[in-house]
């Protein structure tokens, strides 16, 4: 009995991973305060209700949803972030880094 349970075990391990990882978005959504440019997008901060939220990343790849303008001061946009900061490097050298924006919307 001991010998068949023992590999059965084992080779549950190594089927069923013992750790995951769910990609989990955060919420973003205010005002745009500071947009400075990178070699990877634009790197933002945002005004909300509570206070000062960021840094955010814009990539050049993304393109908003319906309005395809670009984040700009003074713009009030609304999306879903990533979890996971990515650096931002100007000509090569690292200078910050900030959250993956995946998606957003703006009221133009």
């Amino acid at each position: 009995m001991r010998r068949v349970f023992l590999p059965i075990v084992l080779f549950s391990f190594f089927i069923f991973p013992v750790f995951t990882f769910a990609f989990v978005p955060i919420p973003l959504g205010g005002k745009v305060t500071i947009t400075k440019p990178c070699d990877e997008g634009l790197l933002i901060t945002l005004k909300t209700s509570k206070g000062v939220s960021g840094p955010y990343m814009w990539l050049w790849g993304n393109l908003p949803y319906r309005s395809r303008i670009i984040p700009h001061i003074d713009q009030n946009i609304l999306g879903m972030a990533k979890t996971v900061p990515i650096p931002c490097t100007i000509s090569g050298y690292p200078y910050s880094g900030g959250v993956p924006i995946i998606f957003h919307g703006s009221g133009l």
